[in-house]
């Protein structure tokens, strides 16, 4: 993590930090600059997400509570979810699906390391993760295959850091792969298949509700080979798995986003542990109906809570991650980015909000910005 003496010294020895141009958001006319609710409370990290800008553009942002916005870097077009090497040294800013290109930014002040570009029928998914030693980063990414029975399958992209260089791909052994996650062995990668056709011209439009195929898969980052492979029960086969942690006991929280009929009441939240079925955490039905059947981000807490958000919804979910004790509703109008370190949560809002979630559920509004925060956001 990025310390607060390593923030504040880029404070006093960048200016250029200080002079970010602000935007304006159109859909809160009521804001005019940047707004501080509340001091921060505790020594908290650099924040990582990307933001829109009413002109349009697409920008990846290094935020702190002691000096808001402190760089912002162009991106070509919109991004997804941030990704940090373990030294801390670079940040990747994956296309949102269907992607073309990955920004690599050096975390502590944004400037540019490179940019890499989508080979010839790939599309980046929106995710990656790098390898315990951080030489490599791999990509979540869908390959156009006239060979497959879908016409298309999951890769992940495999590619040097310090070179550029793509070293190759490895099957996902699914279609549609959103999140990647290494785990805290070290040596294991988890993917959520999304398991959703999607149009080759659009890659937006879907194509096979009727017949999707998601599944959760693990595998060796050292040579990509398939080590396990769980699917929903053919009941929740619309269940789209899509987004990832991994509890402090090693077990996986999967959250879903489901394809069928907007009247159904079906779980979206799973848990996963090696070996066994996939476990569906039990949620009231008044809170299952209030998800609109839309799981943005996840985060797994050092005490066994989990945090899940909905940005249809306007709300996130605050609870227990084995199911037990209340799961608490916090409702916030497109609340979707979350970055969770430990105990400490902070969560971004469509319209600029940075907020801060105390163990106990309280929101706090931390600092509003006169940006639109993209849906995922990263501790560095």
């Amino acid at each position: 993590m990025l310390s607060r003496r390593r923030v504040l010294h880029r404070l006093l020895t960048a200016g250029a930090a200080l002079t970010v141009p602000s935007f304006a958001v159109p859909v809160l006319p009521s804001v005019s600059g940047r707004a501080v609710a509340a001091e921060p409370e505790a020594d908290w990290p650099l924040l990582l997400s990307s933001a829109r800008g009413p002109d349009g553009k697409d920008y990846a942002v290094g935020w702190h509570p002691e000096g808001g916005i402190l760089w912002r870097q162009p991106l070509p077009a919109r991004a997804h979810g941030p990704a940090l090497s373990p030294d801390g040294r670079v940040a990747a800013f994956p296309g949102r699906r269907p992607g073309s290109t990955v920004l690599l930014v050096d975390p502590e002040d944004g400037r540019r390391l490179a940019l890499w570009q989508a080979p010839e029928d790939r599309s980046f998914q929106g995710h990656a993760a790098f390898t315990a030693d951080g030489r490599l980063l791999y990509t979540t990414e869908v390959r156009a295959d006239a060979s497959a029975a879908d016409g298309e399958t999951g890769v992940l992209g495999v590619w040097d850091v310090a070179s550029g260089h793509r070293l190759g791909e490895v099957s996902t052994h699914g279609i549609e792969p959103h999140e990647i996650r290494r785990m805290a062995d070290g040596v294991t990668l988890v993917v959520a298949n999304g398991g959703i056709l999607t149009s080759p011209e659009t890659r937006r439009v879907k194509l096979n509700l009727g017949a999707m195929d998601t599944s959760l898969v693990y595998l060796d980052s050292r040579d990509g080979r398939l080590l396990e492979q769980v699917r929903p029960p053919e009941s929740l086969q619309r269940v789209s798995l899509r987004h990832l942690a991994e509890t402090p006991d090693g077990a996986m929280l999967v959250a879903g986003q489901y394809q069928g009929n907007p009247a159904d009441a079906v779980p979206l939240l799973a848990r996963h542990r090696r070996g066994e079925a996939l476990s569906w955490v039990p949620v009231p039905g008044e809170t299952v109906a209030a998800l609109k059947q839309y799981c943005g981000s996840i985060g797994a807490l050092a005490d066994g809570r989990f945090v899940v958000t909905s940005p249809p919804g306007g709300l996130a979910l605050h609870g227990q991650a084995d199911g037990s004790g209340e799961t608490r509703q916090i409702a916030r109008p497109d609340v979707c980015g979350l970055a969770v370190d430990g105990a400490r949560v902070l969560l971004t809002t469509g319209f600029g909000e940075v907020l801060t979630l105390s163990p106990q559920g309280q929101v706090d509004l931390l600092a509003r910005e006169t940006v639109q925060w993209d849906n995922h956001a990263l501790f560095a």
